[in-house]
């Protein structure tokens, strides 16, 4: 039968006890190490993501500076529209054409969520309904064009919200004043779909949803009367004389 009183331990000779503390010295070695080790790879990590961060910071500046940064949002200011404008114009030639301002709103818009394109086309109509406007009307079967059908007067429209604000609150204050601003063949119909080929890049169902432009509530001014109406363009186009107006087409 066994006691059950424990046996006293052996005491250690003196080689035994060299020998654990040696092996306790080795183990705080190796963990000093291993520490020394993990800190060193932390460190080498955050350095490393902290140039990998400051070079994008830097490139960002360097695009800023050569490309005006996009319009966050449109949805529910009408001065940001206008701003996407101005600075597609900012980063195109200035040379009265819009596609080079169509191409630099597509950037724009391609960075914007559905909400917001669906917004810059609402916002495009507003301007277009704006400029309905009789004198303007005026202006357009001025120019010719067949006494400017309603698709013509809306080209013109088009054409003149991607000259930018102040040619349109100009054109609605007094469109005769814009005469010399504009070119015979004003149109910008890539302006017109831009939102539509936006969405429809993305298979969004938004695009279906889009509202046609408003149709003109003006009516056409008879050839005689347009001296009076708009005397600036009738100096340039000459009132339209080298072209067929509607009343003159006989259909008996």
């Amino acid at each position: 039968r066994r006691s059950s009183v424990a046996e006293p331990t052996a005491p250690q000779t003196p080689d035994a006890a060299a020998a654990a503390a040696a092996a306790a010295a080795r183990k705080r070695r190796r963990l000093v190490l291993v520490t020394s080790v993990s800190l060193l790879l932390v460190f080498l990590c955050c350095g490393a993501c902290g140039l990998f961060m400051l070079g994008l910071s830097r490139h960002g500046r360097d695009v800023r500076r050569f490309t005006p940064a996009p319009v966050p949002s449109l949805v529910g200011e009408t001065d940001r529209f206008y701003a996407a404008i101005a600075a597609a114009r900012a980063s195109a030639p200035v040379d009265g054409r819009c596609e080079p301002v169509v191409a630099a709103l597509r950037g724009q818009l391609e960075g914007l969520p559905d909400a917001d394109v669906v917004a810059f086309h609402t916002f495009l109509a507003a301007r277009l309904a704006e400029l309905d406007t009789q004198g303007l009307r005026d202006a357009c079967t001025a120019m010719g064009a067949g006494g400017c059908i309603p698709a013509r007067f809306e080209a013109l429209r088009v054409y003149l919200v991607a000259m930018g604000r102040p040619t349109v609150e100009q054109a609605v204050a007094d469109a005769d004043s814009i005469a010399r601003l504009v070119p015979e063949d004003a149109s910008c119909e890539s302006l017109a779909v831009l939102a539509v080929g936006v969405l429809d890049a993305r298979h969004s169902p938004l695009a279906e949803q889009l509202t046609a432009f408003p149709e003109t509530t003006t009516e056409l001014t008879p050839r005689e009367a347009l001296a009076a109406s708009v005397p600036l363009f009738c100096a340039r186009f000459t009132c339209g004389a080298a072209d067929v107006f509607e009343d003159d087409f006989d259909f008996d």
